[in-house]
């Protein structure tokens, strides 16, 4: 399930990052931020979410509007600021719809070399 690569990710992750943290991710069901790192997500897999009856629309209408930059990226400032995001896992998934240059102002980033994933720190 999970290659060399998700673990290095995963590894960094619980060495470098708070165990209250809260990362957005792209939607995968077996991310290695949560399933590996034990970190909190945004949001999750909405397969899981349905199936044990969370009401998840709210939340992934505000993923939307965070990863389009529909709201801005002092949207995105204020998320980090009232301590609901702290970082930004952006991995071929998440790149596919993600308005990166929301996330230019967040210079504080890891670039993994093995694979192409980086890591904004949004605090």
């Amino acid at each position: 399930i999970y290659s060399r690569e998700d673990v290095a990710v995963a590894e960094w992750v619980k060495a470098n990052t708070s165990p209250t943290a809260t990362f957005l991710t792209s939607l995968k069901p077996f991310h290695p931020v949560s399933s590996l790192a034990g970190r909190r997500l945004y949001l999750g897999f909405g397969g899981w979410l349905w199936k044990h009856s969370y009401e998840f629309q709210t939340r992934h209408n505000e993923y939307i509007q965070v990863i389009t930059c529909q709201k801005g990226s002092q949207h995105i400032q204020k998320l980090a600021q009232d301590n609901l995001l702290d970082y930004v896992v952006v991995d071929e998934d998440l790149r596919v719809q993600l308005n990166e240059s929301c996330f230019d102002s967040f210079t504080n980033r890891v670039r993994f070399e093995e694979v192409p994933i980086e890591i904004i720190r949004l605090t």
